[in-house]
C-alpha cells in the first residue's frame, strides 16, 4: 500500500475539544500515536463509546508515550463535547481534534475511508507504520498491540 511510510501532515488548523472548552491548537507530540478519522455518521453516544474503547486500549500499555487522536469532521462542537462527558477520559491519552474544513483528508490526500483506511498507527516522525482501526477490528487490535509493544521497547 502506498500509505505505509507516508508522513502525515498535521499543519492544518484544528481545535482540541474538551468537554467544556476548545483549545485553538493541538499537538501530536507522543512518539506513538493512533490517528482515527471519525465522520459525522457516528451518533454522539457511539462516538463516546469509541473514545472510551480508545482510552482502554491506550491504558493497557501503561506508558505515557502513546496517544489516541480522533479527528472529527463534520460534527457540531456541542455533540463532540457531549460525547466527551459520558466517560472519564484522559485528554493527554485520548484527544479529540475538531477539523472544521476537512483539512486532515485534504492535506494528506486520504480518500478511501473504509474501516481499514480510517485509522493509522504513526511513529514519532508522523510516518504511517500500520493501517487499520484497532478499536473496530480485532485482527488490527492484536497486530497494533504487538507493533506498539515493539515500538515501546525501542524507546
Amino acid at each position: 500500500m502506498r500509505e505505509y511510510g507516508k508522513k502525515l501532515d498535521f499543519s492544518w488548523q484544528g481545535y482540541q475539544v474538551l468537554s467544556d472548552t476548545l483549545i485553538p491548537d493541538y499537538k501530536i507530540s507522543k512518539p506513538i500515536t493512533i490517528i482515527s478519522y471519525i465522520d459525522g455518521d457516528l451518533c454522539p453516544e457511539c462516538f463516546s463509546n469509541y473514545l472510551n474503547a480508545a482510552q482502554m486500549y491506550v491504558d493497557q500499555f501503561k506508558s505515557d508515550s502513546i496517544q489516541y487522536v480522533c479527528v472529527a469532521y463534520p460534527r457540531p462542537i456541542d455533540e463532540l463535547q457531549y460525547a466527551l462527558t459520558l466517560y472519564e477520559l484522559n485528554p493527554s491519552d485520548v484527544m479529540v481534534v475538531y477539523d472544521s474544513n476537512n483539512d486532515y483528508l485534504k492535506k494528506n490526500s486520504i480518500t478511501k475511508l473504509s474501516s481499514g483506511y480510517n485509522a493509522f498507527l504513526i511513529d514519532k516522525n508522523h510516518k504511517i507504520v500500520l493501517l487499520g482501526d484497532p478499536i473496530r477490528n480485532q485482527a488490527m487490535y492484536d497486530l497494533c498491540k504487538s507493533q506498539i509493544e515493539s515500538m515501546l521497547c525501542e524507546l
